[in-house]
């Protein structure tokens, strides 16, 4: 299946752009070893086939054989930084615990995107998280923890500080006024 499925890729990109791939025996037998995501299949066929054509230095050849070493076979995983470990805070009151993991959260996933020199919009944020969430998710949890989210702020001006400064979502809710009003009465 691997091997048909490798050659109907070939043949798209062959007519694509009127040259033909072939697989050598040794390249066959790579792609039937072939152990990993199915859906890395398609790019990694295609990374071959351009890396065999660069190969061919005549550059006058319209059958490009691609061998086994043209393939590379190998998933690459993104290795997040780490972040430096959050102290443990105790004098969190129980009801704000949630509310000070889901700012933490946010923080850390900031700071992964910030490494990457990334904008930081929720998408981004959002697939920083350890289990990957979307955008409306963040602003949903931000909404609900709103006042939770102030008054911890307001009792740890030194934490958060990206978060603060540069996501949208939690400066708008910075940015109501009438909510801090609340707060203090």
């Amino acid at each position: 299946m691997l091997i048909r499925l490798s050659n109907s890729y070939l043949t798209d990109l062959s007519n694509a752009v009127d040259v033909t791939y072939r697989l050598s025996e040794s390249a066959l037998k790579k792609i039937k070893d072939y152990e990993g995501d199915i859906g890395n299949l398609k790019p990694m066929i295609e990374q071959a086939a351009r890396f065999a054509e660069t190969m061919n230095l005549e550059g006058t050849l319209k059958d490009i054989m691609i061998a086994d070493f043209h393939i590379v076979t190998e998933e690459r995983k993104v290795v997040k930084p780490k972040v430096s470990d959050i102290e443990p805070i105790s004098d969190v009151p129980a009801k704000y615990n949630k509310t000070f993991l889901l700012l933490d959260k946010l923080e850390n996933a900031a700071i992964h995107v910030k490494s990457k020199n990334m904008l930081l919009t929720g998408s981004n944020l959002g697939n920083e998280f350890p289990k990957p969430i979307t955008p409306p998710a963040i602003t949903d949890a931000i909404k609900k923890h709103k006042q939770k989210i102030l008054f911890l702020f307001k009792e740890y001006p030194d934490r958060w500080t990206i978060i603060r400064s540069e996501f949208r979502p939690v400066q708008n809710i910075l940015n109501a006024k009438p909510l801090l009003n609340q707060l203090s009465a």
